[in-house]
């Protein structure tokens, strides 16, 4: 154990000054150069909002229209069931008023009325 301490003791006293340079040099670089990078990050935060904004937006106007053709979809529906259900309804009141009518032509054959 104490030999790998050793081993990195000695790798950590080799590189550190390579690191501190490296930092340095980008740190230097950075403070020269770091207003471009941030105009640049800036702009693409910019494009990047109102697009996306835009985006929200054309969902929300999509999700509307959506929204207002199923209505449409929805009263169709219920008008064409509504005729369907007064067909019906025509349809049972005439069976009955047929039954009505058979029941009433039997009487007046059978007691001569």
């Amino acid at each position: 154990m104490a030999l790998i301490d050793n081993l990195l003791g000695q790798l950590c006293k080799a590189v550190a000054p390579v690191a501190k340079e490296a930092v340095n040099v980008a740190g230097q670089h950075f403070a020269k150069h770091g207003s471009k990078y941030l105009k640049a990050a800036g702009g693409t935060c910019l494009v990047a909002g109102s697009y996306l904004g835009g985006k929200a937006i054309e969902y929300n106007k999509g999700k509307k229209a959506g929204i207002a053709e199923q209505a449409k979809r929805d009263e169709e529906k219920f008008r064409l069931q509504n005729q369907e259900h007064e067909k019906d309804r025509e349809h049972w009141k005439n069976q009955i008023k047929g039954y009505e009518d058979t029941l009433n032509e039997i009487e007046r054959n059978q007691y001569g009325t």
